[in-house]
């Protein structure tokens, strides 16, 4: 409705939804409403719609497609294995005409009994595992022996976008028109479902407003379809998934359980062995990239002197894991984070002193991360609260309770093929001297083309108004995925200025115009003994405290204040970053909220959004940082957050973490 009122206003395209094609069909899906079953019978209407077309696994050219190397059936065939799985879908001119007749078809179902834990998971539902060890586990060590067990949730998506995809062809080309920030998967996927090459595949992106909530799989399948029908009947063809049900059904971020334990000695961790599961679904292309940034966050941030990591996706019949920018990383975060603060509370340590010891343990005397610790320590008087806390918890008087969390923010990915990670720029000096630069990115902040230019500008001594930002997707060659890696500034800008370089060169030798093209492939540098580790210092990294407290004469428990501290680099726009953590924080605290069950005894004492942060305060501070590279840190919130909301109500309760509720996910 809101792009509908835009588009009358200013007359103007936004989102694929807006497109309108001459003779375009319109596609609706008929999913699986069980989780795991046997399809005995499907039933048709017995007047069919003669003007819509309903077509099954057994009507399609190719019965699946493949995302990072793993295959995924585009249509269930004799078994469903999670509840959301297309089983049929039927086009038409007239979209509700399509979805009437899709409505009277019936399926009958065989129950068959369906894997939704990952506790004690069989061989065959192990994706992928590996272990890492650092020193030497095992040995005898003297100290405090604790264990325990942190569940993080799996979370869906909130109902605010739809998905929607136009295919179209032209000139022998299949023209796709979408939002999918992810062009290279995106186009593999369709070449393989419609046995074509990549090179006839045109993608026109449009920008996300809200890429942090990015669904990787169902825009890519949305396009998928499309692709099939547009190609089978030689007409244009759009599939709209409205936001219920893109939320309903599609990919979600996964559940996550740590089982841990720890020997402690001289107030700190001096042996850890960590289990990580992390529920990937059924489908689960990104398997292999969970697991290695599971044991990059775990020991790029926290180290003791003899750790044992074994991190492990599982395979369950629950919708399909993959959706939040960066994957798991704030999943992990929370699970890392609320872990350590259990390991302190049953030690009895303090919060900060723990973390500060085991980023100390990493090697690096000046780890980016302590410097934000240190400020929001003495920003908040954490040492203070913290003592009043315990004191108040021995005399059974606690009415507020203090979260302490860390995470970091890196853009990028450890085991996606080279060929989808590359970064591709062209830069044409015209005859008139005006400069044009294409890329294929969507630059995340309105100020970034800007500093773009003047970079230009410096180099090539030209003046601002004759340097021109072309930013397309259409063509044949990779771009990196995800495209809003634009944001990176890092990963963009010293190409600009390798360009720059290489066009200064031919400047005085070849007559004009000059068109030089680059591509750089991102290299996955960082191994050693412990395998893909990301270095602190190629991260963003911000601390938290959230403070939660709770009256005699309050019903539910307040948010009062939640401080950030961030070190981003260097920073282009400081106000505008301000802007986007602010409200990439309210959002953050909504999903903590309706994730949170309170922890007193009294069911109906729940955390609800309106109440529980409607005065809360939100403070943001940068460090000044001494590294020159500016580092995303948008998405930080997201992964800070709750896992501090989470510590505070545990303290406000006095309950241990691992004790903590789950609300939704796998055990539901």
């Amino acid at each position: 409705m809101l792009n509908s009122v835009r588009k009358i206003l200013t007359g103007s395209v936004l989102t694929p939804a807006d497109v309108v094609l001459p003779d375009m069909l319109d596609i609706v899906l008929l999913r699986s409403s069980r989780r795991h079953a046997e399809i005995e019978e499907i039933i048709f209407p017995t007047h069919p719609d003669p003007d819509v077309v309903v077509l099954g696994a057994s009507d399609i050219p190719s019965d699946s497609t493949v995302i990072l190397e793993q295959s995924i059936p585009l249509l269930a065939k004799n078994k469903v294995f999670y509840q959301g799985q297309p089983i049929l879908l039927a086009y038409s001119r007239d979209r509700n005409r399509a979805k009437e007749e899709i409505s009277k078809i019936r399926v009958k179902y065989k129950e068959l009994p369906a894997v939704l834990s990952i506790d004690n998971p069989s061989g065959n539902q192990i994706e992928n595992v590996r272990t890492i060890t650092r020193g030497k586990p095992g040995d005898t060590i003297d100290g405090k022996k604790i264990e325990g067990k942190v569940f993080i949730s799996q979370e869906t998506k909130p109902p605010v976008d739809a998905d929607c995809s136009v295919v179209y062809l032209h000139n022998d080309t299949v023209n796709i028109i979408t939002d999918c920030p992810w062009p290279a998967l995106l186009r593999t996927a369709v070449a393989k479902a419609c046995k074509i090459k990549e090179n006839s595949i045109i993608i026109h992106q449009y920008s996300r407003e809200n890429a942090y909530d990015a669904d990787i799989l169902s825009p890519i399948m949305a396009s998928v379809y499309a692709a099939v029908i547009a190609i089978g009947t030689n007409q244009p063809a759009r599939i709209f998934i409205p936001p219920i049900e893109s939320s309903l059904y599609g990919s979600k971020s996964p559940a996550i359980s740590f089982c841990y334990k720890a020997i402690i000695n001289q107030n700190t961790i001096k042996e850890l062995s960590v289990t990580a599961s992390i529920n990937t679904g059924y489908i689960a292309p990104f398997s292999r990239e969970m697991v290695e940034r599971c044991i990059s966050l775990i020991v790029s941030r926290y180290r003791c002197k003899n750790m044992t990591i074994t991190a492990r996706t599982v395979r369950t019949n629950i919708t399909p894991t993959g959706f939040f920018a960066g994957l798991i990383d704030s999943q992990l975060s929370s699970a890392l984070e609320t872990m350590i603060d259990s390991i302190a509370k049953k030690a009895n340590l303090d919060p900060y002193e723990l973390r500060l010891s085991l980023l100390t343990a990493t090697g690096k005397k000046t780890h980016p991360a302590k410097a934000t610790l240190e400020i929001i320590r003495k920003n908040t008087d954490f040492a203070r609260k913290i003592y009043a806390y315990n004191y108040n918890k021995e005399h059974g008087y606690v009415r507020k309770g203090i979260g302490l969390s860390l995470a970091s923010s890196w853009h990028g990915f450890i085991t996606i093929p080279p060929k989808l990670k590359k970064y591709t720029l062209s830069l044409l000096m015209d005859v008139d001297g005006t400069i044009i630069l294409e890329t294929p990115y969507v630059p995340g902040d309105k100020l970034l083309p800007m500093e773009w230019k003047k970079t230009i500008s410096t180099m090539l001594n030209t003046p601002i108004e004759k340097i021109k930002l072309h930013t397309t997707f259409e063509g044949s060659s990779s771009s990196c995925a995800p495209s809003f890696m634009g944001n990176n500034i890092a990963g963009i800008t010293p190409l600009i200025e390798k360009i720059c370089k290489k066009t200064q060169k031919q400047r005085f030798r070849t007559p004009l115009p000059i068109a030089v093209r680059i591509t750089q492939s991102e290299k996955t540098d960082y191994t050693g003994p412990l395998g893909y580790i990301i270095p602190p210092v190629k991260t963003s990294w911000a601390s938290c405290v959230a403070e939660v407290s709770k009256k005699e004469t309050d019903m539910y428990p307040q948010i009062e204040k939640i401080s950030i501290v961030i070190d981003a680099g260097k920073i282009i726009n400081k106000r505008q970053l301000k802007k986007i953590i602010r409200q990439n924080s309210i959002l953050a605290l909504k999903q903590s909220i309706s994730k949170n069950k309170d922890l007193s005894s009294n069911p109906e004492s729940y955390l609800f959004a309106e109440e529980a942060f409607i005065n809360t305060e939100i403070d943001i501070k940068f460090v000044a940082s001494n590294r020159i590279t500016p580092l995303p840190a948008a998405n930080l919130p997201f992964s800070l957050i709750p896992s501090a909301i989470t510590i505070a109500l545990s303290q406000l309760y006095n309950k241990d973490i691992s004790t903590i509720p789950v609300i939704t996910g796998e055990e539901e």
